[in-house]
């Protein structure tokens, strides 16, 4: 009994210890790379604690609002940064920047504290060049959690969530065992703070999306019942852009 016992206690103590490679699946890209998107953008760096953070920072003429967009797990802002293209269309500024070890950004996460330490101050700063009176948080998939945070200790004047979780452990806990997910030092529990988020909270998902089920949107609706739900049927974790329905409601979003 006792080698099935230790061979088991390792498991948790791996799992546990090397957490974030689990989450978070970075793109690295060499610092010359150079980005590609059209449209009017430059490319900036924010600095954190021990890190330096890289952004796109689209720009249109007379902008209406500014928009901090928080990506997902995976990739760069090599791929990401092109979501930029479909807020300037509504005449919208936009933020879009990489975690730390993401991209052309330094350093690595290593706690769910410093993760939302540096999303807040990428939000300080736009403040800074915007007000906060102009400012709208959206999150994707991973992002959605930091992006509600932001929302419940800030006042932005809305939250928009693309395929959000309830809490990022309980997503854990439908992927991988539920003991290992216990250990998970990463929660991100939208479900726990979404009352307590004061500005408009829309939300997307798709009827089949296979990573972040739909009864994580309808789980956050059922807990505050304002929020606007917009059911994408048929949409998967990473098409919504591709449903006509997305950007009329998204145009619906930013005319209020």
């Amino acid at each position: 009994m006792i080698i099935p016992v230790l061979l088991f206690v390792l498991v948790l103590g791996a799992a546990y210890m090397f957490q974030e490679k689990l989450i978070f699946v970075p793109e690295k890209i060499p610092h010359n790379f150079k980005y590609e998107f059209g449209g009017n953008w430059t490319e900036r760096n924010f600095e954190v604690d021990g890190a330096t953070l890289n952004a796109v920072h689209f720009k249109v003429d007379n902008p209406e609002g500014v928009v901090i967009y928080f990506h997902g797990n995976a990739g760069s802002l090599a791929s990401w940064g092109y979501v930029g293209l479909d807020f300037t269309r509504l005449n919208q500024d936009v933020i879009v920047f990489d975690y730390r070890g993401y991209g052309k950004s330094s350093g690595r996460i290593s706690s769910e504290k410093q993760l939302l330490k540096d999303a807040q101050h990428v939000y300080d700063k736009t403040v800074e060049e915007y007000g906060e009176g102009k400012i709208r948080v959206y999150g994707r998939s991973l992002g959605s959690g930091i992006a509600a945070y932001m929302a419940k200790e800030n006042n932005p004047i809305a939250l928009v969530l693309e395929t959000p979780y309830t809490s990022l452990n309980r997503l854990g806990g439908e992927i991988y065992p539920k003991l290992i997910t216990k250990l998970m030092k990463y929660k991100l529990a939208t479900i726990k703070i979404v009352n307590d988020v004061d500005c408009p909270i829309y939300i997307f998902h798709g009827t089949d999306d296979q990573l972040i089920g739909y009864h994580h949107a309808q789980e956050l609706l059922e807990k505050k019942p304002s929020v606007k739900l917009y059911t994408i049927e048929e949409g998967k974790h990473n098409n919504l852009p591709e449903f006509p329905e997305y950007h009329i409601a998204l145009a619906e979003i930013f005319s209020k």
